[in-house]
């Protein structure tokens, strides 16, 4: 599961589908923290979530050549262990 955006918005997709994204209408894709946490819970056999967050996003500082995700209430916990990894 790759999260592409520091948002906040739960998967809007079928968790069946397997597709990560928080708005299949909308003609982009995007998969938060969120959405890859409730995808991850509901496919047992996905077991690693990595981050490649474009620069474009509005949560990269480049200051400090970080991201920051702002969450609106707390993750679910992962039901499962996962390999967490970041593309830098």
């Amino acid at each position: 599961i790759v999260v592409n955006s520091t948002g906040d918005r739960g998967n809007g997709r079928a968790l069946v589908t397997g597709v990560c994204d928080t708005d299949p209408f909308d003609g982009v894709s995007e998969c938060t923290l969120r959405a890859a946490i409730q995808l991850a819970n509901y496919h047992t056999d996905l077991t690693t979530i990595t981050f490649d967050i474009p620069t474009t996003d509005p949560g990269y500082n480049a200051q400090t050549g970080s991201w920051t995700v702002n969450l609106t209430s707390v993750l679910p916990d992962l039901s499962t262990p996962m390999n967490i990894t970041a593309i830098i």
